[in-house]
């Protein structure tokens, strides 16, 4: 596979930050089921880092396990479990869009 140009890494960056932003998603009593199952899967695409995730990460340029650490302690600390959001799924948190001009991935 070819290295991707900035235009694409920037793209697949995006990819990663809306997969951020629903995995931060507060769920709530009036959250449809659909979007309940988005924020799930946001969840457990970072808890998993499955195959999928590692080609997002390498594609964007980012370290695959930074970002997954990062989002972890973000997921955590927006629902109150701290560092241990792995025991902790489908618990709900808060809105992250304050925090995105500070959100990076790298070391």
């Amino acid at each position: 596979m070819s290295e991707p140009c900035a235009d694409e890494r920037h793209i697949w960056q995006m990819v990663i930050v809306q997969a951020f932003r629903d995995a931060n998603s507060k769920l709530t009593a009036s959250s449809d089921t659909r979007r309940a199952l988005e924020i799930e899967d946001a969840r457990n695409w970072f808890i998993n880092a499955d195959p999928d995730f590692l080609t997002v990460c390498n594609l964007a340029g980012f370290d695959p396990d930074h970002v997954q650490k990062r989002a972890l302690a973000s997921i955590g600390e927006r629902t109150g479990v701290g560092r241990n959001f792995r025991d902790f799924q489908g618990t709900g948190a808060g809105s992250t869009a304050r925090y995105f001009s500070k959100l990076e991935f790298s070391e």
